[in-house]
């Protein structure tokens, strides 16, 4: 499987792409090395890829994620990403 990287930028129609900013929370912060804590790992993609295949190119297993946020707001795995987006990805979480 392809990983996703600030350095290697996938090829969309015409070989163009979006950045966008993945950080990710807890117990999935580990799928993303040599990211510090507190930091997003940049990621240029095709246009119109979801936040799922997104995951899929960052080694971030799905069902490992209980809530995602784009731009601070809830969303799908189906959302397509746009330029600039800022997605964070949480794990499931207890407590009390």
């Amino acid at each position: 499987m392809s990983r996703a990287s600030d350095d290697a930028p996938a090829g969309g129609p015409a070989g163009t792409t979006i950045q966008v900013s993945l950080r990710a929370y807890a117990g999935l912060r580990h799928h993303l090395p040599g990211v510090p804590l507190g930091s997003s790992r940049v990621v240029h993609l095709p246009p119109g890829t979801t936040v799922g295949r997104l995951l899929d190119l960052s080694g971030i297993p799905r069902d490992q994620v209980k809530t995602c946020f784009v731009n601070g707001i809830h969303a799908e795995l189906g959302r397509a990403l746009e330029a600039e987006d800022e997605v964070a990805v949480f794990p499931p979480v207890a407590g009390g």
